[in-house]
């Protein structure tokens, strides 16, 4: 038999907390807003207007923590390249607004041009 003082007790161990997620709690805390800002400067290119084309553009792209915007792609077309083009602009010309991340995070964000 082991002695009382010999004996070894297995201390219960704490979990170690997941890591967290920045690309979760970003766009958790910060997509609203990008959305807002896109939509306060979202111009409608004249050209698509005279042609009443219309359509959603989903975009992804990389907000650095620099607040730099790179690799912006169209995921998903509006079938008009006015369209297209003036999401891809919106993009690089708001980004200098965007909350800055504390690490590079990837964005995907419908942009929809729709007349009324």
């Amino acid at each position: 038999t082991i002695a009382p003082s010999q004996q070894v007790v297995a201390k219960p161990q704490t979990p170690a907390a997941p890591p967290i997620n920045y690309q979760r709690v970003y766009q958790e805390d910060n997509l609203g807003k990008i959305r807002g800002l896109l939509s306060k400067n979202l111009v409608y290119p004249k050209n698509a207007r005279r042609l009443n084309q219309q359509g959603t553009v989903t975009v992804r792209f990389t907000l650095t923590v620099e607040g730099e915007v790179k690799n912006i792609e169209i995921l998903e077309s509006s079938e008009f390249e006015l369209l297209d083009s003036a999401a891809r602009k919106l993009i690089d010309s708001t980004a200098n607004e965007f909350p800055k991340p504390q690490r590079n995070v990837t964005i995907t964000i419908p942009i929809g041009y729709y007349l009324s």
